[in-house]
């Protein structure tokens, strides 16, 4: 018998391993597929992204009005000069600034050339390096080997014209052509550039893109999907690898290879394998078949084969374990109901057929067989006592060890078992409820009618379960969870109630403290956003019943953000508790006061009489809050700004109500903060007019909106140029010319700064850097910096890549920062000021005395100047605060050896006043307004050649 049993294990390990083995093949083939579709859809989408990319950057620089200008002045020179005298080094330099803006996006080459093919300037955008002069290069040529850089045959204007078929130019096309450039596959895109100097389209030159990364990005893609790659180039250009993938992929014919990109659409993919490899090829050309760049995937077959054998061998030991653990249980129960029984009955007929005849009964020896069954019966009956027994201590054991309280009772209801469970949960031990009746327990909460339903379903069904409220011991009641059960006998008699529960004291309290979360503020208590929409709608309701008005205040605190920045959020999160206090102490017991998140409150005032109870309310919290609070030994000034609602006149519902009330808010905080201002339907139209300036603030940099205008600085002393400040304009689309006062708020709330003044920082050292290039090299460049900008850990890095970018001297590059940012002792802001300083990079105080200042933390500041606000300049000659201000400004920034500027100076009484004060520098519409780029040059052309008259004077 052993023998089969092993025979047959055997054969089951190797019959389900054959299975597995070659489920795991088919599931394996299927799953490797659709991995090389999911590469091919992925690479596909990649590659058609990158190449629409290639083609409009080369579309949009072919566009350029200003390139095709420098192209065509090039053209014209050469032309029309005599030959080896022609000189346009200026107009290569425009060519290279122009490549500069794009380059650096795409980190791409970009290369202009002119009419007759020869390459004049490129720009790598990979590291920012440029050549210019009129050179060839066999950078592009026809056989698309590798070659180092762009190698210049002469000076510029010195060499021989080379017709552009020479040059090899990539074709122009609706997919972008491959290029092997310095050592890398790039893919290329060529577009022609036209001008019309007279009237008359022609064409003046070409430019070309060469784009690199696209190899990277594919190579990666590939990764991502558990593959390998491998480019295969034309004959010639690179030898093959040990492997020889590239002449195995050579041998597929060419119709068989379809395109990877947009023409690959549903194409099924050449494939061959190897010994270690499986692969699918790929042409990168835009028709298939083409001869050019294949692009081969690869998977590693040795997963494969892993997965193969670990699959079999599982498949063999799950068998073989499961008969070790079977067998010796098999074996005891074929002992004792098989073999056992059998023995015995064997030996007792032994025992019948040994014994004399004359000894053994006749009745006996005629009932043997009956006999040998009675034995075989009773060896059954002693088993299954013993097994009823085994059951009995085994449910028995059960019982004592569950957690949830189980009584019985019998039908007149007095309790005869229990479990301790059921003394651990009610007080009450064995004695004091055994034999008495279960319902002593009652707490009394329930009725005779919910007792009477739970009998009758008891009655009807068997069964019943519910919530029940009862008694401990102590007299204390608690909820619990009851099920009771009718215990019926063989013939389906009732002879006995079970029931079963457990204590829901905890749950409810869990229930209770999940359902105060849900409704109300962790911080403060107050009751949240949902409770308070949901108290605000109930109590509307009641309004528009009773015909009585009602009010809600959005409450935000002023400057909040400024003191968790600088003190902390645990400082922030106290003023917040005692913000929360002073509000409930400020308004009645009916109102509500809420927390909206962050500092924002609302405070819902019913059953008001008149506009002037809201307005009224508001003064209250006004002046409640005014007092300073003291947090962790910070005194504290409060101020809000309150916005006021009326239902009905200004909402009929609660997000009306709530989002009139938010704008009037904001309009509180518009006209100074620190008081209440009632809706009105303007205010709504400038809510709408701000939301509608946010999206077109959005968009204003994709369509080149903005423009710097530039203001000069003139030293008082010497009238001599010593500075310009960029000043960010925005003449919309939609709105036309937007003052900075409306836009830069909302830029500084939607985030939108960020990239704003990147894009200002990087314009203004281009416009240095041209400015360098043109023989401009006196004065620096003054760019503002938000404080939400600064605040980015990047800041600094960006401010290095701008300068490095355009070539500029960190010297002439002035960062001018807000008190607010300079004064924040954060290990943060020491350290970028510390890094900007090492750069070399000047740094001056905005707007000084606007904002508040430690005199002790400003003596060790990297700052060499500051600026005195317009607001205390331009009334310092009739207001004699301005000018105390001024004066006390003037004399702190001469302490400290700061170079002082005054803004704002309009009047030449205001300039000699500053000059006897010691002030260093003016700037203001005495001198210049703002003005863009090319009329302020005119005015530093002619502002500098009446300082060389007054000098030679």
């Amino acid at each position: 018998m052993w023998r089969l049993m092993l025979l047959g294990s055997a054969l089951v390990m190797l019959v389900s391993g054959v299975l597995v083995v070659a489920a795991v093949l088919v599931w394996n083939g299927r799953a490797l597929e659709r991995q090389f579709q999911v590469a091919q859809s992925a690479l596909g989408e990649i590659l058609n992204q990158r190449a629409a990319e290639t083609l409009r950057l080369a579309a949009e620089l072919a566009a350029d009005q200003s390139l095709s200008l420098r192209l065509d002045s090039i053209d014209q020179a050469y032309e029309h000069a005599p030959e080896g005298q022609t000189e346009f080094q200026a107009d290569q330099h425009a060519i290279v600034l122009q490549l500069a803006r794009l380059g650096p996006q795409l980190r791409a080459l970009l290369v202009a050339y002119d009419r007759d093919g020869e390459a004049l300037a490129y720009f790598d955008g990979r590291d920012a390096r440029f050549v210019m002069g009129r050179f060839t290069s066999s950078l592009f040529g026809g056989d698309n080997r590798a070659s180092s850089a762009f190698a210049t045959s002469g000076a510029a204007g010195a060499v021989r014209p080379v017709p552009r078929s020479e040059l090899s130019l990539p074709t122009q096309s609706e997919f972008p052509d491959w290029r092997y450039v310095d050592g890398q596959l790039t893919q290329a895109a060529v577009a022609p550039v036209f001008a019309r100097p007279d009237g008359i389209r022609r064409q003046v030159g070409y430019v070309a893109v060469f784009v690199a990364d696209v190899v990277t990005q594919l190579d990666q893609a590939a990764r991502t999907a558990g593959l390998s790659t491998r480019w295969m180039l034309p004959p010639g250009v690179a030898p093959d690898a040990p492997d020889g993938l590239n002449a195995a992929a050579r041998q597929l014919p060419a119709a068989t290879v379809p395109p990877l990109g947009a023409l690959a659409s549903g194409a099924v993919a050449a494939r061959f394998e190897t010994a270690q490899f499986m692969a699918r090829v790929f042409s990168l050309r835009p028709q298939a078949g083409a001869d050019g760049v294949r692009l081969i995937l690869l998977l590693d077959k040795s997963g494969m084969r892993i997965r193969v054998a670990m699959a079999f061998i599982a498949a063999m030991l799950v068998p073989l374990l499961a008969s070790l653990l079977v067998m010796p249980v098999l074996k005891r129960v074929l002992r004792r109901h098989v073999a056992g029984p059998l023995l015995d009955l064997s030996a007792y007929a032994k025992q019948l057929l040994a014994a004399p005849e004359d000894q053994v009964p006749a009745e006996v020896q005629a009932h043997a067989d009956e006999l040998l069954q009675l034995r075989v019966v009773l060896d059954g009956l002693v088993a299954e006592l013993a097994m009823r027994e085994h059951g009995t201590e085994l449910w028995a054991s059960v019982f004592c060890c569950r957690r949830e309280a189980i009584f019985v009772s019998d039908l007149g209801g007095l309790v005869e078992y229990i479990n301790p469970a059921f003394s651990e949960i009610s007080g009450l031990k064995p004695d004091d409820i055994l034999g008495r009746p279960a319902s002593f327990l009652k707490a009394g909460l329930h009725d005779e009618v919910f007792y009477q339903k739970m009998w009758q379903a008891l009655d009807q069904d068997g069964h019943w379960s519910g919530e029940v409220w009862d008694q401990k011991a102590d007299g204390s009641t608690y909820p619990q969870w009851l099920w009771l059960s009718a215990v019926t006998d063989r013939q389906g008699k009732v002879t006995h109630y079970a029931g079963i529960f457990n204590d829901l004291s905890e749950r409810k309290e869990q229930e209770e403290r999940i359902q105060y979360l849900a409704h109300h503020d962790t911080l403060t208590g107050l009751p949240n956003r949902s409770l308070m929409i949901e108290r605000l709608r109930v109590a509307l309701l009641h309004a528009e019943r009773e015909g009585h008005q009602m009010a809600v205040l959005f409450i935000d605190l002023d400057r909040f953000k400024l003191i968790n920045d600088s003190l902390g959020h645990s400082v922030g999160d106290g003023l917040l508790q005692t913000v929360a206090e002073r509000l409930k102490r400020a308004v009645r017991a009916s109102d509500t006061v809420s927390r909206l998140g962050g500092d924002e409150f609302i405070v819902t005032l019913y059953k008001i009489r008149s506009t002037d109870e809201a307005r009224g309310m508001a003064e209250n919290i006004l002046g409640v809050l005014a007092p300073t609070a003291r947090v962790e030994g910070n005194e504290l000034a409060i101020t809000p700004s309150i916005g006021v609602a009326i239902y009905p006149d200004h909402g009929l519902d609660a997000d009306e109500l709530i989002r009139n009330a938010d704008v009037a808010m904001y309009h509180a905080k518009g006209q100074g903060r620190n008081n209440y201002q009632l809706f009105s339907s303007s205010m709504s139209e400038l809510a709408e007019e701000s939301l509608s300036l946010e999206h077109a603030l959005r968009s204003a940099l994709d369509h080149d909106e903005f423009e710097l205008f530039y203001q000069p600085q003139i030293e008082i002393a010497t009238r001599k140029l010593v500075g310009v400040e960029a000043l960010l304009r925005w003449n919309s689309r939609e709105f036309g010319e937007v003052a900075p006062d409306r836009f830069i708020r909302i830029a500084e709330e939607s985030g939108l700064i960020l990239q704003m003044g990147d894009w200002v920082l990087r314009e203004a050292c281009r416009q240095r850097a041209e400015w360098n290039l043109a023989g401009i090299q006196d004065f620096p460049v003054a760019v503002n910096v938000s404080a939400l900008q600064f605040r980015q850990p990047e800041f600094v890095r960006r401010v290095e890549e701008s300068l490095r970018l355009y070539g500029v001297p960190a010297a002439q590059l002035e960062l001018e920062l807000t008190e607010s940012i300079v004064m924040q002792e954060s290990s943060l802001t020491a350290n970028a000021l510390e890094k900007l300083r090492q750069m070399g990079v000047v740094m001056s105080i905005d707007d000084f005395g606007t904002g508040y200042s430690s005199l002790g933390y400003l003596k060790h500041l990297p700052v060499k100047k500051l600026k005195v606000d317009a607001a205390f300049v331009r009334d310092m000659e009739s207001d004699r605060a301005d000018r105390a201000i001024v004066e006390a400004i003037v004399s702190l920034g001469r302490a400290l050896d700061l170079t002082l500027v005054a803004e704002g100076v309009e009047q030449r009484s205001t300039l000699t006043s500053l000059g006897k004060l010691g002030c260093h520098v003016a700037q203001g519409y005495y001198y210049c307004r703002p003005l863009p780029v090319g009329e302020f040059l005119s005015w530093y052309r002619e502002f500098a050649g009446e300082a060389q008259r007054l000098s030679v004077a």
